[in-house]
């Protein structure tokens, strides 16, 4: 009998996915979501398609919308943040280095599971996996 096993996955900075972000050139075939309120984000994720999203707080987003476009350049308000720098763009990938997707924020870290079944979880950068406790 196989058990739900999950493992942890890491973010790895790249100045080629902040780029990305920045131009609005994100790959197409992702599925994008931001976490935060409204129009002021926390963090944006575009997941591969291969793998499925398990989100609670995250919002779906269509890249190349107005909405994406308005909100993108929030992330690189750090004056309006306090202590957050500007935002930085990560490859969102599993325990073994493969990308699972990417990352766009001024938080420098998440909490991202993959579990055997390719589920995908990417806890709330403002949270973590706190947000249990809010309901989860």
């Amino acid at each position: 009998m196989q058990g739900c096993t999950s493992a942890y996955g890491r973010l790895q900075h790249d100045p080629l996915v902040t780029d990305m972000f920045r131009t609005g050139a994100v790959p197409e075939t992702y599925r994008y979501f931001f976490d935060g309120r409204g129009a002021m984000p926390y963090a944006f994720i575009g997941i591969d398609p291969r793998y499925t999203p398990v989100l609670r707080f995250w919002e779906p987003v269509a890249p190349g919308s107005e909405r994406f476009a308005q909100m993108i350049p929030f992330i690189w308000m750090p004056e309006d943040w306090g202590t957050y720098s500007t935002g930085q763009g990560a490859w969102i990938l599993d325990a073994e280095g493969n990308r699972l997707g990417i990352w766009y924020s001024m938080y420098p870290h998440a909490t991202i599971r993959l579990d055997a079944s390719d589920r995908v979880t990417v806890y709330s950068p403002a949270f973590g996996e706190g947000e249990r406790m809010l309901g989860q």
